[in-house]
Parts: structure tokens; C-alpha cells; sequence
């Protein structure tokens, strides 16, 4: 992911750089913290913990990939920190849980997933005349032991299927080790 990353991580820097150099937000300078999780839940959740507690950030902007922005949501949002433009477009950055007010704090930018896909399946199915267009949901293999993060995505992929092309849905889960698919 360091080819997304790196691009996205300088471009921040640099709207930093130009905003600072014109005198900052109404006279404030910006700050940016960059902590690389390296796409790991787990270090997602401890640069999240850090930047909370010890470099007291008011928002987290740009935080990348769905299992990293899963895992380490809810330490911003009960530190009431702004979760600003995650780079992932899963259904969990959209959805709002009513039982949890300090999910307002998110914000995002991505169309939905389940949107362009079908946005794609239409295309495929109408304009292309396919029969039986299949799309594959890829989990992250170092979230294979989480059930949670398993059904999570299983049901996203389910619920996208049905809305783009319902009476050509037929699910087909395939398992995976770290070694492979099988």
C-alpha cells in the first residue's frame, strides 16, 4: 500500500506547506502528524491511541484502508476527534449507529462501495449484455481470525450484489488461509 500512501502522505505535506506559508487558518499554523500503521490494525490502533492521548490531534485526516480505519475508529470518536476523509469506502464510514452520537464525528468523501459497483454491475449487465457478472470480495487475509471484520464484509458483499442486480444474485464464499485461497 506504499504506492498509495507515499503520494497521499506528500500531498498532504505540501497543502500543509502552502496553507502555512499564507499566513495559516485565520493566523493558526497547521501541524501535521504523519504515523505510518503499514496497514496493520494493530499499529493503526496504537498511532491512533498516540496521537489521541500524546500529541492531543483534533481530527484524523485521511487515515487509509478498511481494516486500520475499523480498528482504530472508536478510540477518535471517544476522544471526540474528527475522523475526516478515511481512505476506504466501506460501509461502515457511511452508516450511522442512532446509539452512538460520536459516530457523527466521520466524515468521508469515497462513494460507497457498494454505489460503484452497481454503477458497474448496471453497465455490465445492461450495456454490455453480460449474463452472470461476477464480482469478487476480497478480505483482508490478516483479518481471517476476526469474525467480526469477516461477516462485516460477507454482508457488504451481499447487500451490493442484491441492490445492483437482484434477480442475478447468487453468493459464492470461497475460504482463504494466509497461503492462499482454497
Amino acid at each position: 500500500i506504499k504506492v498509495w500512501g507515499v503520494p497521499v502522505s506528500n500531498g498532504m505535506k505540501m497543502a500543509v506547506e502552502e496553507v502555512n506559508a499564507a499566513g495559516g487558518i485565520h493566523g493558526r499554523k497547521i501541524k501535521l502528524i504523519l504515523e505510518d500503521s503499514g496497514y496493520d490494525p494493530k499499529r493503526a490502533v496504537l498511532a491512533s491511541q498516540k496521537m489521541v492521548e500524546r500529541d492531543k490531534v483534533f481530527a484524523m485526516v485521511g487515515p487509509m484502508g478498511s481494516p486500520t480505519v475499523l480498528a482504530s475508529q472508536d478510540i477518535l470518536f471517544d476522544a471526540g476527534v474528527l475522523q475526516l476523509f478515511p481512505l476506504t469506502a466501506a460501509e461502515f464510514t457511511f452508516k450511522f449507529d442512532p446509539a452512538k452520537p460520536q459516530e457523527r464525528l466521520k466524515f468521508s468523501n469515497l462513494l460507497p462501495y457498494v454505489e460503484s459497483t452497481r454503477a458497474v454491475v448496471k453497465y455490465m449487465v445492461e450495456a454490455k449484455g453480460f449474463k452472470k457478472p461476477c464480482i469478487i470480495k476480497r478480505i483482508a487475509i490478516d483479518r481471517l481470525d476476526d469474525a467480526d471484520y469477516q461477516q462485516l464484509f460477507r454482508e457488504e458483499g451481499r447487500i451490493c450484489l442484491h441492490l445492483c442486480h437482484p434477480n442475478i444474485v447468487e453468493y459464492v464464499a470461497h475460504g482463504a488461509t494466509p497461503d492462499g485461497l482454497h
